[in-house]
């Protein structure tokens, strides 16, 4: 908060100096009196308060990681550094050397993309765009997602763009998840116990991070990762993630933009979409493969008579119809065409191909056994020795004439593991290997290729623990690796579904939670998994949801309850169904739909009601509050507080009937009916609403020691948030503090279910503790509340993306007034992104909150002196209100008027004064009007217009006209001061401040003496009362007493409170040199002009002396700004030192 707003200057105007001190003029510079007005932004930016209105949405915390980015200057190389408790991450080369020539490949590693073996070709347009990409100027920090079906050429383009880069000064460096463990050769890890390292030229023009298999990334360690190099200093860093799908995408990339990111997408079209083309594919990849295999006569291999067929249309295919062409050929047999007869026959070959190493003596176990290692490595990706040893064993693989360590030694040999820590490196390519895990299984008819009955209970084994005891848990990764490969696969063959997936999801349905939200969606897109699995991992949805499971849960719900109403006829089970449905599409952000399907429960069960009131009504008030939440996320608050109305008297009928079966609810809609009138601008209604559900709350509790302490705490959440709209923040203080206190204690023993609350409560309380001035409590809250916000907007950025912004807007204000002001500007300006794409996304719902944050934005660009783009960003909020406050004037006319209050300061800032004073008289007669409707809730926002009026009127040096608007500001001040709180009294200070500089300088010394008295017995207690915090501000008063002293001659009684703010000014300037040095120089310069007064001229001596050396130090560093006042001092001094007393 910026509380100094006159600074004295003694200038000699003559070179003689008399004990009368004629000749001294005091002159003053003027600033706003600022304070935090705004319960949205606040005066620098604010606070801002979370009003729950639907009930906490859930999710985890991630834990095991804490990172620290370094970029330290080592000799001639960067180092990026990152340190965890857990690594999440390998990094290292995009292209690992061939571990054989390329004749003694495999079947699969001929078509594998980290071999290269057929030319990269064709993907011209796409090449040009990833350079345009890398390359933009602008934009440090960029991530891209290339995303296609597997096979269409993705890890080829990637690796073809990375040589290109390299070449032209990146570089450039793959990133493999640790649950995967591809860890290649020269990988070091990323944020391992004890650090990692990634070292670049200082002369790169960027680092590239290449990241395939992105949708397996736990969402929370792909923003890690990224959180580590958005650190790098100025060194472009560009992230290129590739993925088959982009469902995750959508609600991770804007996660993305708020680490600074700009996050794009580019699709990856078909290679060859026309038969000629793929015939030119087809003949490009047979020619190469017929090179490798030493096979000749190849031009009179025909194109496959199928080629057109959508099968084809992905180059992978395309290449194994080539391959298999040639093998053919050489063999002087027939190809065949059809996709899945072409991977049997290349599976064939891949058999054949260690049958020959076998018989040549290069490995030693069967075919047989290779096979079943290879199918078990498929599924559990590779492993550490250990654990590989232990999945083999208990799967039977090994035995007295192959023991383990010849059998991981020879699938070592036939497929050399990427990192040389681990072992079992799966079948590639992934398509490659999902249709060798589906001809392994039983089940399908494919003539010629004989299953392995052995398989068949292998999944049910690795997921039920590799151990083989079912009370043995299965490791974490395993989980994700198997289900994704299996879910891949059987969206080509359904016969896992029948033998894999089904029966192992109905007795196993935990699997797939375990699994994550993208196996989740992958299993409700299975059209021949039944109902009855789904069934089954729905019983296992947690009732509250899971923040990083949502959007899959969402998925799962749908699809059963879209085949569930196709046959249901009961309207009271569909309005069930429905409602259920939309709340797990609320949870996972889809407000949309959820809004239609509980408008459609509410017309059910309203209808029903009107039958049997007795039997419906309760659920018709249920199904009321949800739609009303639902109408509130939209934005549409006047719908939201018919529907909470509604349901409030439904419950408060029944209420009167059975008190202990529905007082609860009547509590439940009571807050949310605070909640609403809140919205629409009703505080005082909001807070009976509020105290009242706090009263049954207690009386409840009171009544059941066993009562759920959540209940309380959110009832308690939501009446601290009320209190704090009507400016009681030391009430709002005390209830937060209690829902604080809940909510911490069941986030410590359920952190999932309560950590959205958890965060909710921190960051509200904050807002209050701002106000009070306990900035260092804020700062810690709301940095707690945003971490928390950022793992919750990891897992589901739909659901938490706004509560975030009002957190980082805390914790910018709060940053900013405790003097870090250009990382609290960074804090709002990513707030307004995220807001900006809010409000493109919904309008209605978002576009006032963009104006509240664009307003908070504008506050800090003034604080930093960068007026001109104030103006510019408050012209943009202002114009975003008005007519916003024209159609809703009771919920949205004070941000309005907030808004052009900020646009004044920022007017007069730029120098455009005459503006600035007509928006200034517009606020301050809005806020007449409005404090007349409720003095309560807008005399705090009277006063502050008033006195901004006067600043504006005084910057145009009109300070007659100043002192009516002043002195009106302090009445009022002194009638909000009777409250006793820090905040109130902090107002009247400062408005006495003003005060006593407009009336000395119309010449009204005596009663500017008294307003200046009365602001520094304020300023003392606050400082003894508030240990530290207005130190600057009793220091300033103590100066400025000092010059109004000297005018009526008073020359001890000057000196006295000068030299009390030397050794304030000292003591602040040892903590904040830039800030404070100034004024200790000053200070020491005005008490040498009293000591002289007072003769003392030797005390006088040192005093300039010490303030001459101050300035010369400020000097050096700012000429501009202090080389007139070392003149002034060096004059001085100069005086001092020719008349001796």
């Amino acid at each position: 908060m910026r509380w100094l707003v006159a600074v004295v200057v003694i200038r000699p105007l003559v070179s003689g100096f008399s004990r009368g001190a004629q000749g001294v003029v005091v002159s003053w510079e003027y600033d706003d009196l600022e304070r935090p007005d705004e319960d949205g932004q606040g005066g620098h930016g604010g606070v801002t308060y979370n009003v729950e209105v639907g009930g906490a949405t859930d999710g985890p915390v991630v834990a095991g990681s804490h990172n620290i980015v370094v970029d330290a200057r080592h000799g001639s190389s960067v180092t990026v550094g990152r340190v965890e408790l857990e690594r999440r991450y390998w990094l290292g080369p995009v292209e690992p050397e061939p571990h054989a020539q390329v004749g003694e490949l495999s079947v699969s590693q001929l078509l594998a993309a980290r071999n290269g073996v057929v030319e990269f070709t064709r993907r011209g347009a796409e090449l040009d765009e990833l350079r345009r990409w890398c390359e933009m100027s602008t934009v440090n920090c960029a991530a891209l997602l290339v995303y296609g079906p597997g096979g269409q050429g993705k890890t080829r383009l990637a690796t073809q763009f990375a040589v290109e880069a390299r070449r032209t000064g990146w570089y450039v460096v793959a990133a493999r998840h640790v649950g995967d463990s591809t860890r290649a050769r020269g990988y070091r890890s990323g944020g391992g116990a004890g650090g990692s390292e990634v070292h670049a030229s200082t002369g790169a023009a960027g680092l590239l991070v290449l990241v395939d298999y992105a949708e397996r990334w736990p969402i929370e360690d792909l923003l890690s990762m990224a959180d580590d190099f958005v650190m790098t200093g100025d060194m472009p860093v560009r992230l290129l993630l590739m993925a088959r799908s982009t469902g995750w995408w959508t609600s991770v990339r804007h996660e993305f933009t708020e680490r600074r990111f700009r996050a794009a997408q580019l699709r990856l079209g078909p290679l060859a979409a026309k038969v000629i083309d793929r015939n030119s594919l087809f003949d490009e990849a047979r020619d190469r493969f017929a090179a490798v295999l030493g096979v000749f006569d190849v031009h009179r291999i025909p194109h496959p008579v199928n080629l057109a067929e959508d099968a084809f249309g992905l180059v992978l295919a395309v290449h194994m119809a080539a391959l298999a062409a040639v093998d053919a050929h050489a063999r002087g047999q027939q190809a065949p065409t059809d996709p899945v007869a072409l991977s049997a026959y290349l599976l064939d070959r891949e058999f054949a191909y260690w049958q020959r190493l076998c018989s040549a003596g290069r490995v030693r176990i069967r075919p047989s056994t290779m096979a079943r290692t290879v199918f078990t490595a498929t599924l559990t990706r590779p492993l550490p020795y250990r654990h590989a040893v232990s999945v083999l064993e208990g799967l039977g693989v090994p035995s007295a004439s192959e023991p383990a360590d010849i059998v991981l030694a020879d699938h070592g040999c036939c497929y050399p593991p990427a990192d040389p820590d681990t072992l079992l490196e799966p079948l590639y390519p992934d398509r490659l290997a999902e249709d060798f895990l589906a001809l392994m299984l039983p089940g399908h008819d494919v003539a010629g290729y004989q299953p392995d009955a052995w398989t068949s209970a292998v999944p049910t084994h690795l997921l039920g623990g590799a151990t083989g005891d079912p009370a043995a848990p299965p490791s974490p990764g395993v989980i994700r690796a198997a289900l994704t490969m299996l879910v891949e696969a059987a969206r080509r063959w359904p016969h896992l579904v029948r033998r894999q997936l089904a029966p192992l999801l109905r007795t196993r349905p935990e699997l797939a939670l375990a699994a994550g939200s993208a196996v989740l969606s992958a299993l409700a897109e299975l059209s021949e998994l039944d109902m009855g699995v789904l069934a089954a991992i729905e019983s296992q949805f947690p009732v509250r949801g899971l923040a990083h499971l949502d959007p899959g849960i969402a998925d799962i719900t749908a699809r059963l309850v879209e085949h569930q109403l196709s046959t249901e006829r009961d309207p009271a089970v569909r309005a069930t169904r429905l409602a259920h449905l939309a709340d797990r599409l609320d949870a996972a952000g889809r407000h949309d739909e959820a809004l239609a399907a509980f408008n459609e429960a509410v017309r059910i069960r309203r209808e029903l009601a009107e039958l049997l009131p007795l039997f419906f009504c309760p659920g018709l008030a249920r199904s009321l509050l949800s739609l009303a939440s639902q109408l509130t996320q939209l934005g549409r608050h006047e719908g939201a507080v018919a529907a909470v109305e509604e349901s409030l008297g439904i419950y408060q009928l029944m209420a009167e009937r059975e008190p202990d079966a529905y007082r609860g609810n009547v509590a439940v809609a009571l807050e949310r009916r605070g909640n609403c009138l809140s919205r629409l601008g009703r505080h005082a209604e909001a807070l009976t609403a509020a105290q009242d559900a706090v009263r049954i709350r207690r009386e409840l509790d009171a009544a059941d020691p066993a009562a759920e302490p959540a209940d309380l705490g959110r009832a308690l959440e939501n009446l601290a948030v009320q209190l704090a709209m009507v400016n009681r923040f030391e009430d709002a203080s005390a209830a937060g503090e209690e829902a604080l206190s809940i909510f911490r204690t069941l986030a410590a023993t359920n952190p999932q279910e309560f950590h959205a609350e958890l965060a909710l409560s921190l960051n509200n309380l904050s807002g209050s503790w701002y106000r009070l001035g306990r900035l260092d409590q804020a700062r810690d809250a709301a940095q707690e509340a945003v971490t928390l916000y950022r793992d919750l907007v990891a897992a589901n950025p739909s659901a938490f993306r706004f509560p975030l912004t009002r957190a980082l807007h805390n914790l910018g204000s709060v940053l900013s007034d405790l003097g870090d002001r250009a990382q609290g500007l960074a804090l709002n300006e990513e707030a307004v992104c995220i807001r900006r794409e809010l409000a493109a996304a919904n309008p209605v719902a978002s576009t006032a909150d963009l104006a509240r944050s664009l307003d908070g934005l504008a506050a800090d660009l003034i604080d930093l002196g960068r007026h001109d783009q104030a103006v510019s960003i408050a012209t943009e909020a202002v114009d975003i209100l008005r007519p916003l406050a024209e159609q809703n004037p009771i919920a949205l006319r004070r941000d309005f008027v907030r808004a052009q209050t900020r646009l004044s300061q920022a007017l007069a800032g730029s120098g455009q004064g005459e503006p600035a004073l007509a928006a200034a008289r517009s606020a301050a007669t809005e806020y007449h009007t409005l404090a007349a409707a409720d003095p309560t809730m807008f005399w705090s926002d009277l006063a502050d217009a008033l006195n901004r009026l006067g600043n504006r009127l005084s910057t145009l040096h009109r300070w007659t006209d100043t002192l009516p608007y002043r002195k009106k500001a302090v009445r009022i001040g002194r009638v909000l001061a009777r409250d006793g709180t820090t905040e109130s009294r902090d107002r009247l200070a400062g408005l006495l401040k003003n005060l006593a500089t407009s009336l000395i300088t119309v010449k009204y010394s005596v009663e500017a003496l008294a307003a200046m008295r009365e602001s520094l017995r304020l300023y003392r207690e606050l400082a003894e009362e508030n240990s530290g915090r207005f130190r600057a501000e009793l220091a300033w008063a103590l100066s400025n007493i000092g010059v109004y002293l000297h005018g009526f001659q008073r020359w001890q009684e000057a000196h006295d409170a000068t030299a009390e703010a030397v050794v304030l000014y000292r003591a602040l300037a040892e903590t904040d040199p830039v800030t404070y040095t100034p004024h200790l120089a000053r200070s020491l310069n005005n008490l040498g002009v009293w000591l002289i007064a007072l003769g003392r001229q030797h005390d006088a001596r040192t005093s300039m002396a010490e303030a001459v050396r101050l300035r010369e130090q400020l000097a050096a560093h700012d000429p501009d700004a202090f080389d007139d006042q070392l003149a002034e001092s060096l004059d001085l001094l100069s005086f001092a030192r020719n008349h001796r007393s």
